[in-house]
């Protein structure tokens, strides 16, 4: 058994201890009335915030496609990403799946080179990586002291590991010359290597056109915004059951269990990000059936929801081009018939 392996058992055993133990403290009849507090207009409020999410999210990958000269049309960069979002929900952890899937579409859709669809992903996962530890950063400096489990050393640690990732992303983004310039030097041998410097080089040169002008600093903003939905979405939720929970709080809960969500455990870390959640929201003074109902719900618009407006839009999008490519052929069947009638 490997460290990888005995790292992901010892995390399953801590998850479902922590289920364990909020199944051993809830009680059905509270979970009922819980449930009743989740009404009809704040379904659709929550469905309607998750598909503007998501509409922000593809129009972010439009902009960055645009700022690199790729022509990337809004519908069908909406069809690749509910394709990788497939992916990603079953695909264990980290989301590598659906950006390769992402990448793998972009080169075939777009016409465009491995090297500018692998830049693509890698520019808009920097930045909406790169925003999230952000968010995370301050969370993490301005959460209140009930969140007992964070103690000082382990804040501190947090904080070093976050702070050195989001470094390494700024320098990917400001100065990637550094590292191109680097590898360029080299004369490599091995036809992959040869590809990762050639990969560098190319990922530099799209970096410094999404720096011009104000192309950057929108993105970083959109991306902001964009993952301050999550815990938006999080808090209304929330605060149908305990008023006065602090937004930070709200926010480190969020972004914590995305976090731990994305260690390579489940399929899109189903049971670790629930539990995850529904542990942190007990310690702002949920209690075990609120908290529980409140990450299930959470959960279901921010992933199941998802999931099935994507197979939804892969369908139609299918059908649409499939019904088009069929009419198009029987036109042109039509007019060689009509030519060679004449």
């Amino acid at each position: 058994m490997n460290r990888k392996q005995f790292f992901k058992i010892i995390l399953w055993i801590i998850i479902l201890l922590l289920f364990a133990v909020l199944l051993r403290s809830m009680n059905l009849s509270e979970i009922i009335d819980s449930l009743k507090s989740i009404t009809l207009p704040l379904l659709l409020l929550l469905a309607g915030l998750q598909l503007l999410t998501q509409l922000l999210l593809n129009y972010q990958w439009c902009h960055i496609a645009g700022a690199m000269g790729l022509k990337a049309k809004f519908w069908k960069m909406f069809y690749i990403n509910c394709k990788g979002t497939l992916t990603e929900a079953i695909t264990p952890g980290a989301k590598v799946g659906g950006e390769v899937v992402r990448g793998y579409l972009f080169k075939s859709e777009f016409g465009c080179s491995t090297a500018d669809a692998a830049s693509l992903v890698a520019i808009q996962k920097i930045i909406s990586v790169g925003s999230l530890i952000l968010l995370n950063l301050i969370a993490l400096l301005f959460l209140p002291a009930s969140v007992s489990f964070l103690t000082p050393v382990l804040k501190i640690v947090l904080f070093l590991v976050m702070a050195a990732v989001l470094i390494l992303f700024i320098l990917l983004l400001f100065r990637p010359q550094i590292l191109s310039d680097k590898l360029a030097s080299y004369d490599f041998k091995r036809p992959i290597l040869q590809k990762l410097q050639k990969g560098l080089i190319e990922f530099s040169e799209h970096a410094q056109k999404i720096r011009n002008g104000k192309t950057l600093l929108f993105q970083l903003a959109l991306s902001v915004f964009i993952w301050a939905l999550f815990p938006f979405k999080l808090a209304i939720l929330a605060g149908r059951y305990q008023s006065g929970i602090s937004p930070l709080a709200i926010l480190g809960a969020t972004l914590t269990a995305y976090f731990i969500a994305m260690i390579p455990v489940s399929p899109g870390g189903l049971g670790v990000f629930e539990v995850t959640l529904s542990s942190l929201l007990i310690m702002f003074g949920l209690t075990s059936e609120q908290a529980v109902i409140t990450a299930v719900v959470f959960r279901f618009f921010t992933f199941w929801f998802v999931i099935l407006y994507s197979l939804a839009v892969i369908f139609f999008y299918d059908v649409y081009h499939k019904i088009k490519k069929s009419r198009a052929e029987k036109k042109q069947s039509v007019s060689v018939q009509s030519v060679s009638d004449s």
